[in-house]
């Protein structure tokens, strides 16, 4: 701006001095020419000066625009700087984020790899847990075994053949295995009175209570205490054994047991066996 009204202070000052010589001329003349001759050089000298200043006037605009195309130009390239650096920071951000995404992508794939290994060594894990928990089930109380009954059923090689296995995750594998075996353990930790009909060989079945104590020992007797056996656990199931001799005591353990007599202690054999793991 102060460059401008510089070059207009100059462009005045030229046009002044300009005047004050083209004046000078005219005096100079009138003492040389004739009027007429004056006249003309007036005129000719006027028109002179007006094409002089409409050319100075002409040269004033001009500049003055260049001027100011050239403040708006640098306004522009300084606007398109700053733009530039704006884009080369988002590039610059754009390149570090990458970098962490693709360093999070390989932690994932690490991990990824990790939890696959991982979930390999767990099903290994259940699938040992369900082979031994199938041979248990084998050697279970009936009463137990239908409790079970539902969950057993879910065991990979128990279940129905319909032309499509369930599919399960390994979570649901481990559940369901520890389902069954909380079960078991909590009638393991009690003694329990059950109805049933035992085929006690030569066709002859009778209707008895069974006493269950915990999973491995059982025994029975009939409604008056006069036929009774000895039950132990084996690979197939609860082995029964007749000997009517027990009948009495374990007869008074039903009646116990139904709240028909006092507590009291009674004593049994116990046929203890190696169990097979």
């Amino acid at each position: 701006m102060y460059q401008k009204k510089k070059n207009e202070c100059f462009s005045n000052i030229y046009t002044g001095i300009f005047v004050l010589v083209v004046l000078a001329i005219l005096v100079f003349s009138t003492k040389v020419k004739s009027a007429d001759d004056r006249t003309v050089k007036i005129e000719e000298t006027r028109v002179a000066l007006e094409e002089y200043i409409e050319t100075q006037r002409q040269i004033s605009k001009e500049r003055h625009g260049f001027e100011l195309s050239q403040e708006m130009l640098k306004s522009r390239m300084e606007l398109l700087k700053e733009q530039i650096r704006d884009y080369r920071k988002k590039i610059e951000q754009a390149r570090t984020e990458i970098t962490k995404a693709d360093e999070e992508r390989a932690s994932l794939a690490d991990k990824e790899e990790q939890f696959q290994d991982s979930s390999e060594r767990l099903k290994a894990i259940v699938v040992g847990l369900e082979e031994r928990t199938k041979k248990l089930l084998k050697r279970l109380p009936g009463p137990i075994r239908d409790q079970v009954k539902v969950l057993s059923q879910s065991l990979p090689d128990n279940q129905a053949d319909t032309g499509e296995k369930v599919k399960q995750t390994t979570l649901q594998r481990f559940q369901n295995v520890a389902g069954i075996l909380n079960s078991i353990n909590k009638y393991n930790s009690d003694i329990s009175v059950e109805s049933d009909m035992l085929d006690l060989g030569d066709d002859a079945k009778f209707n008895v209570s069974c006493v269950y104590v915990g999973l491995g020992q059982a025994y029975y007797s009939n409604s008056d205490g006069t036929i009774g056996g000895i039950g132990v656990s084996t690979s197939e199931g609860i082995k029964w054994k007749q000997d009517n001799d027990i009948a009495p005591q374990v007869f008074n353990i039903v009646k116990i047991l139904d709240g028909k007599e006092v507590a009291s202690f009674v004593q049994l054999p116990v046929d203890v066996k190696k169990v097979e793991k």
